[in-house]
């Protein structure tokens, strides 16, 4: 929106303001206002249309505790946020919301997107995460992190294990795994000086972990259904890191093509074989890994124009 000409505020949830999202967004930060969702509820039930040109909903769905609300955010809020053009959105999960939460008319109106181009739906993923010092590979020692909660419905921490105890006992120990997510991973005695497990970070500190990695693990498995929404239009977190941080993601091939990434962009293997996915990466140079960063590069820049030309006839520019 900053790029189109416009001003933007932010209102969020005051658990995410705690978290620091935009903690590195140094430049032409956006105005920030927070608080609890009823809060929230009620200052945008209060907008008028002069107000603002748009309201952008970041999610179209809304989770406030179990027992409380899960739902479209717009049921949520009681109906459409009042702006001089409406409302625009984002979709994670399109299968199943388009059709439950009855989104098809956004889409037909040009209102609705999805973070990564599928079920017909245009692209608008933003994953600038603000400015960072680039990092160099060490290949001496090599650095992986895996983002995202320790559970099997989101990724399969197991399978790594049993990985990087495969690399251990082939006498491998330059690499070491840092994991941020909520959750417990049970880590074996011969595998603890190689695995970091450092819990649930705010934002700058995963930032920061994420930046100083090399290569991020997604860990998606293809023999477990609960991972299939991630091919059919939900996008992992991990994607977006790797296009913020231009850091190759470790993908198997199956959930790569989702996202057109190849051998060229990423480290893609073939469905059990993310142990040799990791011996790829950690034997790797420094030239053939610059040129998966500047192959990835390439990828973020048309994602970029891509959802900018999106954005741009959403709002008739």
């Amino acid at each position: 929106f900053q790029d189109l000409g416009y001003n933007v505020d932010i209102f969020m949830r005051l658990e995410n303001y705690i978290e620091s999202p935009f903690v590195n967004y140094t430049d032409n930060s956006p105005r920030m206002f927070f608080g609890t969702a009823p809060i929230i509820r009620d200052w945008v039930n209060k907008l008028t249309p002069d107000q603002y040109e748009y309201v952008f909903l970041s999610s179209s769905a809304f989770w406030n505790n179990p027992n409380e609300f899960f739902g479209a955010y717009l049921e949520y809020l009681g109906g459409e946020p009042k702006a001089k053009h409406g409302i625009l959105m984002i979709e994670h999960n399109a299968i199943p919301c388009l059709k439950e939460y009855g989104e098809e008319k956004y889409l037909s109106q040009h209102r609705l997107f999805a973070l990564t181009e599928n079920n017909e739906i245009p692209r608008l993923n933003p994953h600038y995460f603000g400015v960072f010092d680039e990092k160099s590979l060490d290949p001496n020692f090599v650095k992986f992190v895996v983002v995202g909660g320790i559970n099997s419905s989101c990724k399969n921490h197991t399978m790594l294990l049993d990985c990087l105890e495969k690399l251990v006992d082939s006498g491998v120990s330059n690499f070491r795994v840092d994991v941020v997510g909520k959750g417990t991973l049970y880590i074996p005695h011969k595998l603890h000086k190689y695995i970091n497990v450092m819990g649930r970070l705010n934002y700058k500190d995963m930032y920061a972990t994420v930046n100083n990695a090399d290569y991020i693990l997604a860990l998606l498995d293809p023999t477990n259904p609960q991972h299939d929404r991630y091919k059919t239009g939900t996008t992992t977190g991990s994607f977006q890191l790797s296009l913020g941080f231009n850091k190759p993601i470790i993908m198997e091939q199956s959930f790569a093509k989702h996202y057109k990434l190849t051998n060229k962009n990423a480290v893609v293997y073939e469905n059990d074989d993310l142990y040799l996915a990791l011996q790829e990466a950690i034997t790797k140079s420094v030239a053939e890994y610059k040129k998966i960063q500047t192959n990835l590069s390439k990828i973020e820049q048309d994602i970029y124009q891509e959802s900018l030309n999106n954005l741009k006839q959403a709002a008739g520019q």
